[in-house]
């Protein structure tokens, strides 16, 4: 199962909004916008350890 929105501006990249708002969980979004639509797994943030620069 997945998710749908629109984007009526027709950019189908999914913004900094909508990707912080997926749960990670590997659901399919479906964004369409015009004519068009776009499909793309949200994923869970990859939290990588900070290390020393020196």
């Amino acid at each position: 199962m997945g998710h749908y929105h629109s984007h009526p501006t027709g950019n189908l990249v999914p913004s900094p909004r909508d990707a912080a708002q997926a749960m990670g969980d590997g659901a399919i979004w479906l964004i369409i916008g015009g004519r068009q639509a776009r499909a793309w797994r949200s994923h869970a943030p990859v939290h990588l350890p900070r290390l020393p620069l020196c």
